[in-house]
């Protein structure tokens, strides 16, 4: 019996992972004007959902750009962060289908959790701006788990927190990294991809065709299917 629900953040409840591809791609034309931005925006849609430096290191040798990731990546957080401070932006940015998804188990008595990974400051900063930090029992961070996703770490974490077995939740995920890290640690998984994700989650098949919704007003009804 499901009894939890645990979200995702970046690209589920918000689209940050937007604001995010945009930030690597102006950071990438400022190391190199003759970068396509299009190109990056492409190649960063197979990254989504991993780390920090797995992102940078990914992209900065798909495009051969000078300097380190380390260098490359403190570029980008001063074009995230600033997009980030703007909080009228993030709410914009909200998915209302995983917002209203949110607001409706909350009605419900489920435990809910978030795992993200998105550092803990960015993650406050998202969630405070949507109104939402309170909604959540349990925030797994990279700050603590050995491994983030694709590895199972953060759904292990985040079922052990609200004191159930990975099998008495459901995760709701986005990205081809998220989804591995749930079915990784057996968590039965919603997939609600975006346009960014939705090509690399088909092409990995990680979950049933039942249970990937790309029409979001499915949701609702995918979610009771799969309770």
């Amino acid at each position: 019996m499901i009894t939890a629900v645990l979200f995702d953040l970046d690209g589920t409840l918000v689209q940050t992972e937007e604001l995010k591809a945009q930030s690597y791609a102006e950071a990438a034309r400022e190391l190199d004007p003759k970068i396509d931005s299009a190109a990056v925006l492409a190649a960063f849609d197979q990254l989504a959902g991993r780390s920090r430096e797995a992102v940078a290191r990914g992209l900065a040798e798909r495009f051969r750009l000078p300097g380190s990731w380390e260098s490359f990546v403190a570029l980008r957080l001063r074009h995230y962060d600033a997009m980030l401070a703007d909080a009228s932006l993030l709410r914009r940015q909200a998915l209302p289908a995983t917002i209203a998804l949110l607001a409706r188990v909350k009605r419900e008595k489920y435990r809910i959790g978030l795992t993200t990974m998105s550092d803990c400051a960015h993650a406050t900063t998202i969630l405070d701006a949507l109104g939402i930090r309170d909604v959540f029992e349990a925030i797994i961070t990279p700050d603590d788990v050995k491994n983030g996703k694709p590895a199972p770490d953060m759904y292990l974490a985040v079922s052990g927190r609200l004191g159930r077995s990975p099998a008495e939740c459901v995760a709701v995920e986005d990205s081809v990294a998220g989804i591995t890290a749930a079915v990784l640690a057996g968590v039965p998984c919603l997939a609600v991809p975006t346009y960014l994700t939705r090509d690399a989650v088909h092409r990995a098949a990680l979950v049933d065709d039942r249970w990937t919704v790309d029409d979001p007003a499915m949701l609702d009804q995918t979610f009771d299917a799969r309770i």
